[in-house]
């Protein structure tokens, strides 16, 4: 199937996306679905091939490409990212610690065989990213970062945060009590699950 759903309106097209899966999943049939939108690959298959220069770029399962991108091309290519540079500090049993600029150290998972003192580059993708307001006991979240810029979409926040050596994430939240407390200029706390932060190697970035 290539780009089946190309015409349609937003509306039809997420009707159709529904449709397909359904009957892919009852015929138990094999389908090639070709399309350039990342969401509806997301949405649709069991397992994917992202074309880079018309090579593979990595072939996975959908959660497994979102959360463990293999180079820097991969992780924007799907969805948001943020990138954090740093160096490997520590081996751990169950993943890795990363000391940044700043000297913070925060702790991820990655590839294989990622070696004290490489440098590396973290993803780590903006819905991921918890904050807490200094003098908030109820969490003791690892980095420094200052409000720089806010987004009000209904639903979610977009926050633009500024860390201390100068890097700039960006953070997706959930319309919560925090809204009302969060402004520009404001310094918070952040941090996020060890599982959400992922090592890729610095010269993996392309």
């Amino acid at each position: 199937m290539d780009e089946p759903l190309g015409a349609l309106d937003k509306k039809l097209r997420e009707h159709m996306q529904l449709e397909i899966k359904r009957l892919h999943v009852a015929s138990g049939s094999t389908v090639v679905f070709v399309t350039h939108d990342q969401e509806e690959a997301l949405t649709l298959s069991d397992r994917i091939a992202v074309m880079q220069q018309g090579r593979i770029a990595q072939i996975d399962t959908p959660h497994d490409l979102y959360t463990k991108p293999k180079n820097r091309w991969v992780a924007e290519f799907i969805g948001q990212s943020n990138f954090i540079d740093g160096q490997i500090s520590a081996i751990q049993q169950h993943g890795y610690d990363m000391r940044l600029s700043s000297g913070e150290t925060v702790c991820g998972k990655g590839v294989a065989h990622l070696g004290v003192g490489e440098s590396v580059l973290a993803v780590l993708r903006p819905e991921h990213i918890r904050i807490v307001l200094p003098g908030d006991s109820s969490a003791h979240l690892p980095i420094s970062a200052t409000i720089a810029e806010m987004l009000y979409l209904g639903h979610t926040l977009k926050l633009t945060l500024v860390l201390s050596d100068g890097a700039t994430l960006l953070a997706q939240l959930q319309n919560s009590a925090l809204e009302g407390t969060l402004r520009p200029g404001a310094s918070v706390r952040i941090g996020w699950a060890t599982e959400s932060l992922w090592f890729i190697p610095a010269e993996a970035q392309r």
